[in-house]
């Protein structure tokens, strides 16, 4: 249940979330599991690589085909390979259609089945109780469309036509 990064060292993450002069934007696994590449579009990537030889381009396929093959055991009938890390730094850019809820969040840093999960207070409650926990922005979810343009446009060096 406690995603990698904050499972690594709850007790930095509790000291980051705790003490962060601003709202940290937070990207669960919930949201960027759709963050799907699919074959298809890689396959399409890695032609366009081989037909202007760009070899760090042709690195792409194996790459994401080793994490699609990956996700095809753990998640049986994945249409693609989530890529988390390509989510977060699409997130930063202008164009990023993401919708985000600010709510307290606790790292939960005491040893047992919780350890290292990141828990978000989603319930509509009275101001005072959500001061318990400092407040942060949660992506709930993301214009995927946008999310696989933007990929496609980054990766070819082109802008595609919007209708």
């Amino acid at each position: 249940m406690a995603e990698a990064n904050f499972y690594g060292d709850p007790y930095a993450a509790n000291v980051v979330f705790g003490n962060a002069p601003k709202r940290i934007h937070i990207f669960p696994l919930d949201v960027t599991m759709s963050a799907i590449i699919t074959p298809a579009l890689i396959d399409t990537l890695d032609a366009y690589y081989q037909s202007v030889q760009n070899k760090v381009g042709l690195i792409l396929k194996p790459m994401v085909d080793y994490y699609f093959n990956f996700y095809k055991e753990t998640y049986p009938g994945i249409s693609g390979s989530p890529l988390h890390d390509l989510f977060t730094f699409w997130a930063i850019l202008d164009g990023a259609d993401i919708q985000y809820l600010d709510v307290p969040v606790k790292i939960i840093v005491d040893r047992g089945e919780a350890f290292g999960q990141s828990i978000g207070d989603f319930r509509n409650v009275p101001p005072e109780d959500k001061m318990k926990y400092p407040i942060h922005r949660i992506a709930v979810q993301f214009n995927y469309s946008n999310f696989i343009r933007t990929f496609y446009e980054i990766m070819t060096n082109h802008k595609t036509k919007t209708p």
